[in-house]
């Protein structure tokens, strides 16, 4: 028992993982030290808390000051730096339902607007190392770069944030992922019941929620051009060709495609992990462009709508909740330059 505390107070991440001790049982012990005042250390850090005896009733913790090298982050998370997980993990303890979004822009960012009924503290926002932190209701975390994300763009740095929240926040907390050009009008508590699958994301209005093979091979292509067209006047993606590459590669697969997204509004339950890192495993190819739309697409056939839910793009519950390009009860949409 007393080699299990040990470990469970080490701070040494592979300490954590052989001794099954997970990240809820640590959160699970520690939130009344947060309700004390007396914020706890996080799961894994440079430092390392232990617990010292010498008879009954003499325990005691101490801090070793000395810096111990830096111990791995869990493979799967290996595209985020530990500070930003051990941040987000430490702010995040007490919420069951979180809303994030994520950009990296220098100076300011575009007005959030994140789902009302959110907890005070659970509305998080990612941001890079240079953007100004100006709206004093979000949370803010930095998002850093690691020596794999360094030559990451902008828009591929935010989307390592989008497709993390397996990595980000505790195991069966309820996250909803909005993008920064939506204005949420719908509640977190509202998202929360249009869906009681692992993941829940609204379809493309252009082919609804239960679209053929065929139309969904078939807006691949579309987008992809029209993506390719936009990037002249607009970046939309970071290397436009990569992109038709990617989406002849897809289509020339014989795999049935099912179902295709906007991936502007993500609901994300308990049960999505193992989804989640194949998409973002999926979107972080060399060979994928910074689009995941394509890469849900293809790697969504791998799974299935016990797991996936496509939401009716022209309303649910009595036609409400529709998509934002057709009425305002989700979320306004609000393009901005970034």
């Amino acid at each position: 028992m007393r080699q299990r505390r040990l470990c469970k107070w080490s701070q040494d991440v592979g300490c954590i993982l052989q001794s099954s001790v997970s990240i809820d049982a640590y959160l699970q012990e520690v939130r009344p030290l947060f309700r004390r005042g007396r914020p706890p250390p996080p799961p894994w850090s440079n430092t390392t808390v232990v617990a010292l005896g010498s008879g009954e009733g003499s325990s005691k913790r101490t801090r070793n000051k000395a810096q111990l090298p830096g111990t791995p982050v869990p493979p799967q998370c290996a595209l985020l730096d530990r500070r930003t997980i051990e941040e987000s993990l430490r702010k995040t303890a007490g919420c069951r339902q979180i809303a994030y979004s994520s950009v990296v822009v220098r100076g300011k960012h575009p007005e959030i607007v994140p789902p009302p009924g959110v907890k005070p503290g659970c509305s998080v926002f990612f941001v890079g190392r240079h953007t100004l932190q100006s709206q004093a209701r979000l949370v803010y975390i930095i998002h850093r770069t690691v020596e794999s994300t360094k030559m990451f763009s902008a828009r591929r740095m935010s989307k390592v944030i989008k497709l993390s929240p397996d990595c980000l926040f505790a195991q069966g907390s309820m996250a909803v992922f909005y993008d920064t050009k939506l204005h949420m009008a719908a509640s977190i508590q509202e998202l929360a019941s249009l869906s009681s699958r692992p993941f829940a994301a609204m379809a493309h209005p252009s082919i609804g929620a239960w679209p053929s093979d065929s139309a969904v091979r078939a807006h691949m292509s579309w987008e992809a051009t029209a993506v390719v067209t936009a990037n002249e006047l607009r970046p939309r993606a970071d290397n436009a060709s990569l992109l038709l590459a990617q989406v002849r590669r897809y289509n020339a697969e014989k795999d049935t495609f099912w179902g295709y997204i906007d991936g502007a509004l993500l609901l994300i339950k308990a049960g999505s992990a193992p989804f989640m890192r194949a998409w973002r495993e999926e979107v972080m190819q060399k060979d994928s462009s910074d689009r995941d739309q394509p890469a849900f697409a293809h790697v969504a056939r791998r799974f299935n709508r016990k797991t996936i839910q496509l939401l009716d793009p022209h309303g649910l519950s009595g036609r409400r909740y529709k998509h934002w390009y057709f009425a305002g009860d989700v979320a306004y949409l609000r393009r901005t330059v970034f």
